[in-house]
């Protein structure tokens, strides 16, 4: 059995700045441009991006998205949280624990001071943190597949009335 620890998020956050903000994204480009909301992907840029992406999540502060880069990548506003872990913590989890512990939307306002005063369960053995965020992995790709034939289904159905 795995011990498992109880602390603020704010505690194990720690927040990343990035000097730069894309306010204009472009078909192309070497790294990803990352917005709030629904379509993260805003656009692309060149420069100097985020480079530490491995362990970081990002959260839309208004929005209460929630995205995992998996390259280096540009933030579109200063709306973006960049977050990770302060203490030895699988990167993975940390993004699955965040979704955990996202708050409900409270309209147009700043939403990780809220956050950061929850309450999070974890476990400490990072193989644990590993195996759960692998489970859970999973389970997203099961459900976007799901989706994606329910989208077509319905796309290509005929309704008879």
């Amino acid at each position: 059995m795995f011990a498992w620890e109880q602390r603020k998020l704010g505690e194990i956050t720690k927040t990343h700045s990035l000097k730069q903000y894309i306010s204009e994204a472009f078909d192309h480009g070497k790294y990803m441009v990352i917005q709030q909301g629904e379509n993260p992907i805003a656009g692309y840029a060149n420069g100097d991006p985020f480079e530490n992406f491995k362990d970081v999540t990002l959260f839309g502060d208004h929005t209460l998205s929630l995205f995992k880069p998996q390259e280096k990548f540009f933030v579109a506003s200063d709306g973006i949280k960049i977050l990770s872990p302060s203490l030895k913590m699988n990167g993975m989890f940390y993004y699955y624990l965040l979704e955990k512990y996202r708050p409900q939307s409270e309209g147009y306002k700043r939403h990780f001071t809220i956050m950061k005063k929850s309450t999070a369960l974890f476990p400490i053995e990072i193989d644990e943190q590993i195996k759960i965020s692998n489970f859970l992995k999973e389970l997203d790709s099961l459900i976007a597949l799901h989706q994606r034939k329910v989208k077509y289904l319905i796309s290509t159905s005929v309704v008879y009335l």
